[in-house]
């Protein structure tokens, strides 16, 4: 029986607990009485007689039984090992993949069979074979490599679990960022495309810094003239009035929040990176959640690809945001890039003068 190479090596384990113990329940039963004789010469000629049910029947019975016995009598022990048991599946199989062969087999013994039947399939194949065949050469191991071995798949166990613990809760962050933009409320001007194209137009360059810059440089008023819709221009004056009155105060406050969604939409990706890079980088990783993807994935191409990762990055460490901030941040950098358009407005006449 110790020759068979196809056998598994716990089958022939479990096989040869059960003769044991089979030989071991027959020696110990007692005679009951006289009859006893009798019983032993029938079971005797029962066993010889292959055609016999009852003696098979009989031989099974003893058989079950002290297999049963057996499995029964195995102690469970506790070991260094032990809290392996414990540990879930896919975990212990990305702690034990790469360890050697005869770790994996003292980690399979250690463990109960079902659990150690869950977890070879998942292993290699040739990790199988040898790890089997391992097994049922194990030996008495010493308890200083039992426990140094211990501590190293303790460790393991830790650093995987605290990797699944950053996964889950970068996943969380993702959702949450998800779940704000799925609820941010869509631009009236992307929803009436059809029925007003005029008007998302008009919003997407505002009407008041263009009468600004056309008062500072009259030569220039019947260019900035065309950049505006037919429709507006009746409305020129008063919306110069107004800009001259609300003057003092930021010119971002004037505008609406699809407005300044508009705006920044408008933007080309260089101008609206250099006007993320005016303002914190909170604000500005604020802004990026709160436009588009292709808009913000357009931004962060013009960065070098070192910084851009890095802001991706950082974009999911944010954590629960509001709507609020989100607007905010979008308020200050239209400001940011209005400020660069009027500066880069103001440049270009005095160039052609000079």
């Amino acid at each position: 029986m110790t020759s068979l190479s196809d056998v598994d090596p716990l089958e022939r384990q479990r096989a040869l607990q059960a003769f044991k113990g089979s030989l071991e329940s027959q020696q110990q039963r007692p005679p009951s009485s006289s009859d006893s004789g009798q019983d032993e010469i029938q079971l005797q000629a029962n066993a010889i007689d292959p055609n016999s049910s009852a003696g098979s029947s009989v031989m099974k019975h003893d058989r079950d039984n002290a297999a049963n016995r057996s499995s029964e009598s195995i102690p469970h022990t506790h070991t260094a090992l032990s809290f392996l048991g414990d540990t879930e599946d896919e975990v212990l199989v990305t702690v034990i993949d790469g360890e050697h062969p005869q770790a994996i087999a003292l980690v399979l013994a250690s463990i109960s069979p079902a659990q150690a039947a869950r977890i070879l399939p998942q292993l290699d194949t040739t990790v199988q074979k040898d790890a089997l065949s391992r097994i049922g050469r194990l030996n008495d191991v010493p308890e200083e490599a039992v426990q140094e071995l211990a501590s190293h798949l303790r460790n393991r166990v830790q650093q995987c679990l605290s990797k699944q613990q950053q996964r889950a809760s970068q996943s969380t962050g993702q959702r949450a960022l998800s779940a704000i933009l799925a609820a941010m409320p869509q631009p009236k001007s992307e929803t009436n495309t059809i029925s007003h194209p005029v008007t998302e137009k008009r919003a997407a360059v505002p009407t008041n810094r263009i009468a600004d810059v056309a008062d500072s440089d009259p030569a220039n008023a019947q260019v900035h003239s065309l950049r505006i819709a037919p429709e507006t221009k009746s409305n020129s004056a008063n919306d110069r009035g107004a800009a001259k009155a609300t003057s003092h105060k930021p010119q971002s406050t004037s505008l609406s929040t699809d407005s300044i969604h508009q705006h920044l939409l408008s933007l080309t990706p260089l101008d609206l990176c250099q006007a993320l890079g005016k303002v914190g980088t909170r604000q500005a990783m604020l802004t990026l959640c709160g436009l588009p993807n292709p808009t913000a994935e357009a931004a962060l191409r013009v960065l070098p690809k070192a910084y851009a990762k890095q802001v991706r990055s950082q974009m999911n460490t944010l954590g629960s945001l509001e709507l609020r901030e989100i607007d905010e941040a979008k308020s200050a950098v239209a400001a940011a890039s209005m400020k660069l358009n009027a500066a880069t407005s103001t440049e270009k006449p005095t160039a052609m003068a000079a």
